[in-house]
């Protein structure tokens, strides 16, 4: 319960930061990674489509989209940078998973993010992504 409340906490703060944007940038992603359960890592993809928020050096993003192998995927983030380049953290609503993003350059993103192991994180313990942006 306590993690449901932070994640909303979170997500009403970034949704404020976004409406204050001073500038906006849409983006198409395509993505692919590993999904580590109790039995080994699992190859997964998704395409994308979300826009990134710039208030000075705040930076908010949403994303969204089809993914392989949980068929849906999204996920917020607040960082730190320019749209070309900043670091931050990410929540995945689904399936759940929270840990650092970094996009290294205008078409390069990373993340490594943790789950909890159980179904709403579609059984997965942690994600490795990397992202190609468009």
């Amino acid at each position: 319960m306590k993690f449901i409340k932070f994640s909303l906490f979170i997500i009403s703060f970034l949704f404020i930061n976004s409406v204050h944007a001073q500038s906006t940038q849409s983006f198409k992603e395509l993505n692919a990674g590993i999904a580590f359960d109790g039995w080994g890592g699992w190859p997964g993809a998704s395409f994308l489509w979300g826009q990134t928020y710039q208030n000075n050096k705040r930076i908010f993003e949403w994303q969204a989209g089809i993914a392989f192998p949980s068929l849906v995927t999204g996920k917020l983030t607040l960082a730190h940078g320019k749209f070309d380049k900043y670091s931050g953290i990410s929540l995945r609503v689904w399936p759940l998973t929270i840990g650092p993003q970094f996009k290294i350059n205008n078409s390069l993103t990373l993340s490594a993010e943790l789950g909890t192991g159980e179904d709403i994180s579609f059984s997965s313990f942690g994600i490795l992504t990397i992202g190609f942006r468009r």
